[in-house]
């Protein structure tokens, strides 16, 4: 099951694997690397095969990235 923390920590990082796609989507590896290469296909900030930036994603789904940025360490 996924958890709002568990999507936070994905959400959190630079890069998405499709291991990431997987777990986020709840899909099988085939899947993932496919919804992978539709977003690369729009935008692709990377350019680094089997990873896609989080910003891509976000876009791709509409989403906004603000509560998932990662809190500043002081």
């Amino acid at each position: 099951m996924m958890t709002y923390e568990k999507r936070h920590e994905i959400l959190s990082k630079d890069a998405l694997s499709i291991e990431d796609m997987m777990e986020l989507l709840g899909l099988n590896y085939h899947m993932a690397a496919k919804i992978i290469r539709e977003i690369k296909f729009k935008s692709d900030r990377l350019g680094i095969q089997g990873k896609l930036h989080t910003q891509d994603y976000l876009d791709y789904y509409g989403l906004s990235g603000k509560r998932y940025e990662r809190e500043c360490e002081e």
